[in-house]
């Protein structure tokens, strides 16, 4: 059976539905060209789109195009990336977008380059918060030939909520936004911004979410977009941290080379995947008509389509790139057609939104009279069941033994076991094994 995996985002057709997300490179001096070689592996390993770096207005400054990084990089040009547990990271970034000058000389590279159903995403950042200047930003990039605008009203660690011009901001919206950044935590200053640009512009706008619009207030922020005239949102793609300290170095930052633990740090990989998970479910399931590209913590080919089946109709990455490399964006594109030839899907929209159905409030849900039970084949003995503050498993003779009257089924046994040897079957199935 032939599937088809393309996908279609503010009307803009794309060959798949997966790709990689905003990465703003630690290099100023990193040659436009240069930008559009890597850009063009990811197209080669079968992206779907391209998102470039993060555009301000302004020309590349004449150290940068000489090389000489080294005399900028303390005062202006400054990223670090730390991992903390497992696939998570943090990223500590200063003034690392990008200047119009310089996204010119890439995608003037680039553009010739790309197959007809790839088109490139172009990502507007402002330290302004005047909504006309948003739009003649936005202008200038279309001209330079991108096929989408994406208002970038996500990244919180620069941008205008960290300027001495957020304190005459209202008493109600200033705190959170001066501490918390990005425009997209105020619905009614992103509506404005996304209205003059989308009135400045012939392509499709959308925009990034804060990871930092708390849950409702995300959907306030993204019915005032729609009616402002966005076509897309990308969600969560990264969220404020701060780095753990090194408490063997009397809490200094572990981050490399930096004296200081910004507040701002961002969070990544795969911490963010249930967040992204519920503003990607939620956003769907209430506006339908607001096209989602979800993004944050997706780190295997499942986590794409499960996106997917959440309301997604594309998906964003980096972290998941990072570790797994440009191969990743290859194995996505495959796994999703494997997984729609094995369940006779034809197109992406026979299972996008699928999960939507089953998403409810805890009081809706029905809570099933089940009750674990050990699969002693899988069962190594370990006692991490028993070992932990559930009462109703007991280890005797080196095996745990369940009490299936103490038992409510609640999972944290499984959630523990290390070898996947704990099963769940209703309450009459284990009384009736019970008494034979």
């Amino acid at each position: 059976m032939t599937v088809d995996i393309s996908t279609t985002i503010g009307g803009v057709k794309m060959r798949t539905p997966f790709g990689v997300s905003s990465h703003d490179l630690d290099k100023m001096w990193f040659p436009g060209k240069k930008l559009s070689d890597l850009m063009m592996k990811f197209v080669d390993a079968g992206a779907g789109f391209i998102l470039g770096p993060a555009i301000i207005p302004g020309d590349t400054l004449e150290e940068e195009k000489r090389g000489e990084w080294r005399k900028l990089m303390r005062k202006q040009h400054l990223g670090r990336w730390l991992r903390v547990d497992g696939h998570t990271g943090v990223f500590s970034g200063r003034y690392l977008q990008h200047k119009l000058s310089y996204f010119d000389e890439w995608i003037s590279a680039l553009k010739p380059r790309l197959p007809k159903d790839v088109p490139i995403l172009g990502q507007a950042l402002l330290y302004d918060f005047s909504p006309e200047a948003w739009a003649k930003h936005a202008k200038r990039m279309e001209s330079m030939g991108v096929d989408m605008i994406e208002v970038n009203a996500g990244c919180p660690y620069d941008g205008p909520m960290e300027s001495e011009e957020s304190v005459t901001l209202p008493d109600e919206t200033k705190y959170g936004m001066l501490i918390v950044g990005g425009i997209g935590t105020e619905p009614d200053l992103l509506a404005a911004i996304i209205k003059a640009v989308s009135e400045a512009v012939k392509v499709p706008v959308g925009f990034k979410l804060t990871g930092e619009a708390s849950c409702p207030r995300f959907l306030a922020v993204c019915e005032k977009a729609i009616k402002a005239g966005a076509k897309w949102v990308v969600t969560n793609h990264s969220s404020l941290a701060v780095a753990p300290p090194d408490i063997w170095k009397g809490g200094r930052t572990k981050f490399p080379a930096i004296d200081g633990n910004p507040y701002m740090a961002g969070l990544m990989g795969s911490a963010l995947r249930m967040q992204s998970y519920k503003t990607t479910a939620m956003i769907s399931k209430t506006f339908p008509e607001l096209n989602c590209w979800a993004a944050g913590g997706i780190d295997e080919p499942e986590h794409v389509v499960e996106a997917m089946m959440l309301g997604a109709k594309a998906a964003q990455c980096l972290n998941g790139i990072v570790i797994n490399g440009i191969k990743f964006i290859t194995d996505v594109n495959n796994f999703i057609t494997d997984f729609m030839e094995k369940c006779d899907y034809k197109a992406i929209d026979d299972f996008r939104g699928l999960a939507l159905k089953h998403l409810c409030s805890v009081s809706e849900c029905e809570f099933l009279d089940y009750v674990a039970q050990t699969d002693f084949s899988r069962c190594i003995g370990c006692g991490a069941c028993a070992e932990t503050i559930c009462p109703a498993t007991t280890m005797m003779g080196g095996k745990p033994v369940i009490d299936i009257d103490l038992c409510s089924g609640c999972g944290m046994c499984a959630v523990v076991c290390p070898n996947d040897a704990i099963q769940f079957v209703p309450r009459e199935e284990a009384n009736a094994k019970k008494v034979q």
